[in-house]
């Protein structure tokens, strides 16, 4: 009877002994890495970083003033006593020209206006010439040059600032300069008595 209990004892401590070594043996091998684990390890994947998308490409500049007419320009100095040419258009680049002086011979003007047509005008040029026959002259030829220069200032190109652009001549008669507007570049020089005003395409500089 004695026996056969300390046989079961030791049936079971065999036992137990069989299940803590098989514990052991799947604890060790879930521990180590598998082959695809390691692969991983080795040959970590890189993700791309997204590249930067490239910046638009700025478009050029144009060669004409768009929404300009060569024929409302001429047309509004006509209204304005100016007498004006018109060019042979199937000679381009073409010409308009148109003058006007004042009764009291105080002063001379004119404008010419260039392009390939009456749509795609390249610049506009006016030019006031005056002669210091009035009173105080010097101060009465920067007013008389200012109002008409400034009165062409105000061409209604697309991207024009009208009221900018004649308060910058204004602003500037008495020492002349250069800015630009819109797509045109303003350049106001002087010369003894004569006055020039050009506005030009940028992209015809």
């Amino acid at each position: 009877m004695v026996r056969q209990v300390i046989e079961k004892a030791l049936a079971g401590f065999g036992a137990l002994l069989f299940l803590s070594s098989l514990a052991g043996v799947f604890i060790s091998f879930t521990e180590q890495p598998g082959p695809l684990a390691v692969a991983n390890a080795a040959n970590p994947t890189v993700v791309a970083s997204p590249s930067p998308a490239p910046s638009p490409t700025p478009a050029p500049a144009l060669e004409w003033l768009p929404g300009l007419s060569a024929y409302d320009v001429t047309v509004n100095l006509e209204k304005q006593r100016f007498d004006c040419t018109s060019p042979d258009l199937n000679r381009p680049p073409v010409t308009w020209t148109c003058t006007r002086a004042e009764d009291d011979g105080s002063a001379d003007y004119a404008v010419a206006i260039t392009g390939t047509d009456s749509s795609h005008v390249t610049a506009v040029t006016a030019q006031a010439i005056t002669h210091g026959t009035t009173p105080h002259a010097a101060i009465a030829d920067g007013f008389i040059a200012a109002d008409f220069l400034s009165s062409m200032a105000l061409l209604p190109y697309n991207g024009a600032d009208m009221n900018g652009a004649r308060n910058w001549v204004k602003t500037n008669i008495g020492d002349g300069g250069e800015t630009t507007i819109g797509g045109a570049k303003f350049t106001l020089s002087i010369n003894d008595q004569t006055r020039t005003l050009e506005i030009k395409a940028t992209g015809a500089l």
